[in-house]
């Protein structure tokens, strides 16, 4: 009998689409303005639950935010896409009804990267879907990568680029992934520039909101759940 010698087929997919004729003339320059004057910029703590730092990690992580509610506020076409047209998209790729967010302070949110001391947390999603429309260009070789560790034990970065996929931000492109096992984060920049992410949180009939949440998730995160 022959051996199998193909190697192994990833744990980590994902589906993405190019959806930048879908959006609004200007948009790109409407979320980087937000960005500027709504980024709340500094060294986060890491988050229980969910982090995937090394366990010799100590401080926070510095990187920028701008809330949902700035978001529905100031970029309305980015939370109707949301609620409309991006969750069709997230339905087709999960095969199942899919839900957005009750509670409206994780619904849609704005993840920034501007200085090269930046970058995202490793963690993992409590959300069976999440998607994630690339809000700047970052070409390859300028950092700001979303990386995903197909090692499920992975903690850190080292470990995550140990062996991993890896998408380059393209302005314009969603992207759809289960991010509930495989640790990941956002690489910091490694040249002058600005990265832009708007990360949307989706549920399934199989996988609700109620049930995946961890308590105490919202009271670190915002103050009070």
């Amino acid at each position: 009998m022959r051996k199998d010698t193909s190697p192994a087929l990833p744990h980590f997919r994902w589906t993405g689409l190019d959806v930048g004729g879908l959006l609004p003339d200007g948009w790109r320059a409407e979320v980087s303005g937000l960005a500027a004057r709504s980024s709340d910029t500094r060294r986060y703590p890491v988050t229980p639950f969910l982090t995937r730092e090394s366990p010799f990690f100590e401080g926070g992580v510095h990187r920028g935010r701008v809330r949902a509610d700035a978001v529905e506020r100031d970029l309305p076409w980015l939370a109707e896409s949301y609620r409309g047209v991006f969750r069709d998209f997230a339905e087709e790729v999960a095969g199942e009804p899919v839900r957005t967010s009750h509670d409206p302070r994780y619904s849609v949110v704005l993840n920034i990267l501007s200085a090269p001391d930046m970058r995202f947390e490793c963690h993992v999603d409590t959300n069976p879907l999440t998607g994630l429309l690339f809000c700047t260009d970052n070409p390859q070789g300028t950092g700001g990568e979303l990386t995903v560790a197909h090692d499920t034990a992975a903690r850190g970065p080292a470990e995550i680029d140990r062996n991993c996929a890896v998408l380059h931000p393209r302005a314009g492109h969603l992207v759809f992934f289960d991010g509930r096992r495989n640790p990941h984060y956002a690489r910091a920049l490694t040249a002058p520039g600005l990265r832009v992410t708007a990360i949307m949180n989706y549920y399934t009939a199989s996988v609700p909101e109620e049930s995946t949440r961890p308590r105490g998730l919202n009271t670190h995160l915002f103050g009070q759940e």
